[in-house]
């Protein structure tokens, strides 16, 4: 249980600050809805997308703990 606060604490975090870093930097790359008609430069994509995915690496392997749990019921 302790595992699952932390992975869903780190997903959200992560994927927070991906969103703000990406309406700071006006990146549209893997936010292509939100950021239409702007582009941010390679270096600022790079780290949205690093945050993006990092946030959720943790966010699948949360689903799979919890749906594991939920069938050894």
């Amino acid at each position: 249980m302790d595992t699952a606060f932390w992975l869903s604490l780190v997903a959200n975090y992560l994927n927070s600050v991906a969103l703000v870093f990406a309406a700071i930097f006006g990146t549209s790359g893997m936010t292509p809805i939100a950021g239409a008609g702007f582009a941010g430069l390679l270096w600022q994509e790079i780290i949205v997308d690093a945050l993006l995915i990092g946030g959720a690496v943790p966010t699948f392997v949360l689903c799979a703990l919890l749906l594991r749990g939920l069938s050894a019921r």
